[in-house]
């Protein structure tokens, strides 16, 4: 199964450490794909940068060390 994260779910994730986070990590210790889009991983890097700069560096390891697929469907075109 394919999980595509937004930018609350991962804010959540990384600052809060509740819900959103459980379901993560589940979804990656099951083996779903996780998948971000280019724009996902700008705008929570941005808020992150902007309103969570203490955890900015928990996002750059997730990002790093999660096998993260990059969502590349054309804007406007549904999969």
């Amino acid at each position: 199964m394919r999980v595509f994260l937004d930018t609350n779910i991962l804010v959540s994730a990384i600052v809060f450490h509740g819900n959103e986070f459980q379901l993560v990590y589940r979804a990656y210790r099951e083996g779903h794909d996780i998948v971000i889009s280019e724009h996902i991983m700008d705008e929570t890097m941005s808020v992150m940068r902007e309103k969570f700069p203490e955890h900015l560096n928990e996002f750059v390891e997730f990002l790093n060390t999660a096998e993260i697929e990059p969502d590349v469907t054309p804007r406007g075109k549904k999969s």
